[in-house]
Order: C-alpha cells, then structure tokens, then sequence
C-alpha cells in the first residue's frame, strides 16, 4: 500500500503483485505492476502497508479495518526479515547520522525548552529510527497550525519573510494572523507558484514578490519547477534559477522568518546570518527534509545568538512537517 520509494525498493527486493493507491484516479500501472483500490484486491493478498510520510495513521486504520489479519506494517516485515526487506530512506538516513552525531542529537534534546518539545523529540527520534509507525500514534494531520505555534508569537507590525513561499498559502495565513504586518516577503522560484501566490495574496497590501531561490551565497544553480510544494534546487532540473540571501534581498529588520525550502534550509539559514545576528527574528524552520537538520541548524544559529529558545513541534502523522521554532528571549 502506497507508491513511493519505499514501495519500489520493496517490490524490487521481493517482488510485489501490485500497488494500493485509493487515490490513484487514472493510473493503472506503477513501476510496471497494476495499481489497485483496497476493494480490489485479491482477497488472498498479504498487504504490506507502506505508507510513512503523511498520514500513515488514517492509511493504516482503513486497511486494517478492510483487510484484518491480511494487512502488515512495513516495520513489522522488517523485523522479521531484515536482510530481505530494504530499510526506508528516512530511516537508514537517520540510523547513520545518529551514529555520526550524536553529540549534535543530544545537545538539541537538552536545548529544547518544555516538555512537548522533548516527548514530540522522543516520538520522531524512535520513529525515524525504527520506521514503526505506533510510535507515531498520538499525532493527527494539522498542516493548519504550522508555522503559528503559539510559541512562535512575534512582535507589532512584523516583517514577515516566507522562505519557500509555494502558492502563497503561508502568507495569506500570517497576514490572518498580523493583521497590522509592515511588510510581507515572499520568495518562491517556480513560475507556477509564484503565479498562484500572485493571485492568491492579490487582496493584500505591502507584499514583496521575489522569484528567486535562496541560499548562503549568491549564484545560479539547477532547479526543477514541475514538483508542486516540494519544487527545490536539482541537479538534474529542468530550469536554471537565481540564488539570493535573504540578507541581500531584505533590506530592513526581519520580525520572523519561515523557511521550508526542500532540504536548503541549512543553506538559506547561512544566508540569514546578518539578519539572525542583528534581529533576533522568530525562525520557524523546516527541519524534515533531512535528519541532520534537526540538530545542525539549531547548532548553526546558536553560534550566531545563545538567546533564542528552542521549541519543536509536529503537524502530520508521520515523518514530515516538523518544524523547529527559535524565539528570542
């Protein structure tokens, strides 16, 4: 269940009948297999239920309720096979970088400042560790509230730089938010997106549009466009785009930075260092895309400043959308 990498290393390693994807509309073949609904399904098929990032919580709940005794956790395979069954990316990634760091992972547990902060620590750590998805049990879908904990309040009339601004869905949720905002950045280099979050804040005032990527220096580099919210800088991109730092591009006092950039949060955070420095910003990071992210950006702003508070919290059911909240004491 799911098409993913996950799914596709699996079928390579033991070969698979078909794919389950309720959401697959008119796709009928994945990877050279059928893909199938639940309800169409052979009734003597084993589903293995590899579904990790999202909602891994609802994907289960609706195939164990449909398939009983039939359906299997991914992580329950490979506890049972684990020379046969490939790990998940994200969780071999983690594996080798709590191996590689782990004074940067126990430095950042101690940093954090309440008690959420450590048990959502705790959830994800054993979670991308393991690939178990009871350890995520607690946690619903609430994309909602990302980037607006309410630890992550900031001051009147903030500026307000959306890094990795999409289709503006972010913006028009902090203009909600601060109503008496001075100015609001928005930095997204795919046309598409841009041209969405164009319309979409068009009801708004004082919104800089600024089609180009960040990064730690200025420069040029390959980008793919096509992906949707997780277009991001590629080697193998279709289109070249500009790289700017938000200190060369924002030329006044930042109140609170979001950056959720695919992965080039640490390099877009270099980027930041006047701002960070000089300002203090709140800084709502992404820090999911990569398991060294967690601890390292919060290394990298802490050698910046030793005055922000460290906060992480946790908006999906599975790995994705953790963001790690810096707010200055």
């Amino acid at each position: 269940m799911g098409r993913n990498e996950h799914a596709a290393a699996l079928d390579a390693a033991i070969g698979v009948v078909g794919f389950i994807d309720d959401f697959a509309g008119d796709a009928h073949e994945w990877c050279g297999k059928p893909v199938l609904t639940t309800s169409d399904a052979p009734a003597d098929a084993l589903i293995v239920h590899g579904v990790f990032s999202q909602k891994p919580q609802s994907a289960w709940r609706s195939l164990s309720a449909a398939r009983g005794e039939s359906a299997l956790c991914y992580a329950s395979l490979l506890h049972v096979a684990p020379s046969l069954v490939p790990l998940p990316n994200f969780v071999s990634e983690m594996r080798d970088d709590v191996e590689r760091n782990p004074d940067g992972w126990r430095t950042l547990y101690e940093s954090l400042e309440d008690e959420t902060s450590r048990c959502v620590f705790r959830d994800l750590f054993r979670y991308r560790l393991t690939g178990d998805i009871s350890f995520m049990a607690g946690y619903e879908w609430n994309v909602g509230e990302q980037y607006f904990d309410a630890v992550a309040r900031t001051g009147d009339a903030p500026v307000f730089v959306d890094a990795g601004g999409f289709d503006g869905d972010t913006a028009e949720a902090f203009c909600a938010h601060y109503p008496n905002y001075r100015r609001v950045y928005v930095f997204e280099p795919s046309p598409e997106n841009m041209h969405s979050a164009r319309a979409r804040l068009s009801r708004h005032s004082n919104i800089v549009f600024d089609q180009r990527g960040l990064g730690a220096v200025a420069g040029r580099v390959r980008f793919e466009p096509a992906n949707g919210s997780s277009s991001a800088i590629s080697e193998s991109g279709s289109a070249e785009i500009e790289i700017v730092t938000i200190d060369e591009a924002v030329m006044e006092p930042a109140s609170f930075i979001k950056m959720d950039i695919e992965g080039g949060e640490y390099d877009g955070l270099r980027g930041a260092a006047g701002q960070i420095e000089a300002h203090a910003p709140t800084l709502a990071l992404a820090v999911y895309h990569s398991a060294r992210d967690f601890w390292r950006l919060h290394a990298f702003t802490k050698q910046l400043r030793a005055d922000y508070r460290l906060y992480l919290r946790h908006y999906t059911e599975g790995w994705a959308e953790s963001v790690l909240y810096l707010v200055a004491r």
